[in-house]
């Protein structure tokens, strides 16, 4: 890649160029955007934005170079701008070539003693529209989502809602799970990352703008608008011209996770080791809600019936109303304890419900214990969130002891031999966005930074986790992956998003379970859909109640139960492996529509043939496809081998499988083609792997 800056005439320095030597092929569109925009403040009100495209009295350029190597690395030096009310102010950003990437940094000083930065929008860049084919942006939305000719059609979705144009999120948070995302055609494409190993808060925008696609950091400082107060990068940003599509970007930023990323979970194809064997096997989920008399009847029967290992997501097991009186879960109701033992005499483990974030501004401990824990505004008030219940529910600063203290109790008192759960899901951590807090008192940098993760949720569930009891787990809400080193499972139940993509399975899938989607509505085939991509996406199945599954007796709770039987036959690769790429199939296959009623309608098209491709620890692989419509599909498959890391002269043992379990093996060379036929509602899968040549005439 080769990355050219242009001088003006009034000395101000503008990145022109992003080109692709193989490709021969320009990725920047004009006019350039501004490399960055630094907002500095006097309180929260006097604010002031100054741009690498306003006047400086010094623009430098200062190049770094080995001797005999081609130069590749240099940093750019913004000094004493025009606007005198900003004297003291200096930005520099280093730049570094590394093959098809360039990798940016940035650093703001400030010498100045009115004046404090708050924010800094770095690096900022217009990639050109694509034109060779369908060009397709990704953005880390929950699972990921995709959308071709984003230029011309997008649309975008913010926080699970439509919104306007593009893409915003704030990271980490169930909305914007990772610190990526990119622009590519059939040719190639640009992935657009922030490599920050502490996790920082910070939002990620894409959008279509006059041609191209707007791709921007934003940076909310630490102590923000604190007089003197600079700003320090943490890792680095980096632009990467990749040939490929979204799993190719996918496996590069997984690249860089498991060699720098403090939360990455494992590093083995085994996944977290410390994840209870039970929890990595775990195939279907119920969620139900109240007394046991509600719970256990219930669940015992639809574990007969799908004859697979089941969990229960029990909530409102406590006497208190749901989001109300929280963190005051005990005594819970009666029974309960009952409850969960005769669960698990019968085989199903137990995950109660509590929240991790949020406590009742009305409970009578509040003003002493909570309020001094509790996140504050710049003006020192509360942060208050209103749920279904109506209560005043106080988001707590989890760097503080106390809330650090509480939930490592709740916790430990639930899995403890007064109740003996297997689990606890702690709501919202991976779900919400940080905090901007401003209470000094706390000790953590006031506004921005990497707080929230490093000093707060991360201490938090490490604690817990090393006093958990042995064959005990924790999970959270959604998939915001900063934590998956702490929680042994995510609650994906927002994985709802027209052109969803499994980028999140691509990445930490097999290292951390995924598990559930939220099956709203009273649409037969939007409940399809969702289990059948929750299978191909390699997440532990359901999230539904014992009455959803069985208010269809004669078509939903067979596809139920078809499809959760193959998943826990498929536990070699989807418990431990790694996600392979998806299979293309050629033929009759339809798309569909249905209402997957996330909020209000919701229509949600895709295909109705379902398919996914995981490799198993050791070497093996499968192709799943699953049938949502009540017609056989049939389709053509051309399978090479070496996408898939087989010998191409390799022969090959394809068995076929269905729930009902394997059927005979054909032997096939390293590239083969595939008439593939899937019944009504039916499930399949390929398992294929090399065949020993010592076995090769017995099979």
């Amino acid at each position: 890649v080769g990355l050219a800056f242009r001088q003006l005439a009034d000395d101000r320095l503008q990145v022109y160029s992003l080109f692709a030597f193989d490709a021969d092929r320009e990725h920047l569109a004009a006019p350039a955007l501004p490399l960055f925009a630094v907002e500095v403040s006097q309180g929260p009100q006097n604010k002031i934005s100054i741009s690498s495209d306003d006047h400086w009295k010094q623009v430098t350029f200062e190049p770094r170079q080995a001797a005999g190597k081609p130069f590749d690395d240099g940093t750019i030096h913004w000094t004493s701008p025009a606007d005198t009310r900003l004297a003291g102010l200096a930005v520099a950003v280093h730049v570094h070539l590394h093959g098809a990437k360039v990798e940016w940094k940035i650093s703001v000083e400030n010498a100045g003693t009115t004046w404090g930065v708050r924010r800094v929008d770095f690096p900022r860049i217009r990639l050109r529209r694509l034109g060779r084919g369908e060009d397709c942006v990704f953005v880390p939305l929950g699972s990921g989502v995709l959308t071709r000719h984003p230029i011309r059609e997008w649309r975008g979705y913010s926080g699970g809602y439509r919104s306007g144009e593009g893409f915003a999120g704030r990271y980490p948070s169930a909305w914007c799970s990772m610190q990526f995302g990119g622009y590519y055609d059939e040719l190639d494409g640009v992935m657009f990352a922030a490599h920050d190993p502490l996790a920082s808060t910070k939002d990620i925008r894409f959008r279509p703008e006059k041609g191209g696609i707007r791709c921007e950091f934003s940076w909310p400082a630490e102590n923000m608008g604190l007089p003197g107060t600079g700003f320090e990068h943490p890792g680095t940003c980096v632009t990467t011209v990749f040939r490929g599509d979204w799993f190719t970007a996918a496996r590069l930023y997984r690249h860089w996770l498991a060699r720098q990323a403090p939360w990455w979970p494992g590093g083995s194809l085994q996944g977290r080791p410390d994840t209870p064997q039970w929890m990595r096997e775990m195939v279907m989920w119920a969620h139900e809600m109240g007394d046991a008399k509600r719970v256990v009847e219930p669940c015992i029967e639809l574990q007969r019936y799908l004859g697979v290992p089941l969990a229960v997501h029990w909530y409102s097991w406590h006497k208190i109303r749901f989001d109300k009186d929280y963190p005051h879960y005990f005594p819970a109701r009666e029974g309960f304890a009952a409850g969960v033992k005769k669960l698990q005499e019968n085989g199903i483990r137990v995950m109660p419900y509590i929240n991790g974030r949020l406590w009742d501004r009305d409970t009578k401990d509040f003003p002493d214990v909570a309020l001094p824990a509790a996140t504050k505004n710049e003006a020192g008030k509360c942060f208050v969130e209103r749920y279904g219940s109506g209560a005043d529910l106080v988001p707590m600063c989890p760097t503080t002891r106390v809330w650090q203290d509480k939930i490592r109790e709740i916790v430990l008192r639930l899995t403890g031999p007064q109740y003996h759960v297997d689990g606890v899901y702690i709501d919202q951590v991976s779900a919400t966005e940080p905090c901007l807090c401003f209470d000094r008192t706390h000790g953590h940098p006031l506004g921005g930074g990497h707080w929230w993760t490093v000093d707060g949720y991360w201490p938090m569930l490490r604690s817990i986790q090393k006093q958990l009891p042995a064959g005990k787990m924790i999970t959270s809400e959604c998939t915001a992956e900063p934590y998956c080193r702490w929680l042994d499972g995510y609650l994906s139940w927002h994985f709802q998003c027209p052109g969803q993509i499994p980028l999140f399975a691509a990445i930490y899938g097999g290292n951390v379970q995924i598990f559930g989607r939220a099956y709203k509505g009273r649409d037969a085939l939007a409940h399809r859909m969702k289990l059948a991509q929750s299978l191909v996406y390699g997440e532990q199945l359901g999230w539904m109640s014992t009455a959803q599954v069985f208010a269809d007796r004669k078509v939903f709770a067979p596809f139920v139960r078809r499809v959760a039987r193959l998943r826990h036959a498929l536990r070699p690769y989807l418990c431990g492996g790694n996600m392979a790429p998806v299979p293309v199939v050629d033929g009759d296959i339809p798309e569909v529509t249905a209402d997957w009623a996330w909020h209000h309608a919701w229509p949600v098209t895709d295909t109705a043939l379902q398919r996914g491709a995981w490799k198993a620890a050791d070497g093996r692989l499968v192709l799943i496809f699953v049938n949502v419509i009540g017609r056989t599909l049939a389709g053509h498959l051309s399978f090479h081998g070496t996408e898939y890391g087989f010998d191409r002269r390799a022969a090959l043992r394809v068995t076929p499988r269905t729930e009902n379990g394997p059927e005979a093996a054909v032997e096939k060379p390293g590239e083969f083609e595939l008439g593939i036929e899937i019944p009504a509602y039916g499930v399949m899968a390929y398992e294929i792997a090399a065949n020993p040549p010592s076995s090769s005439k017995s099979q």
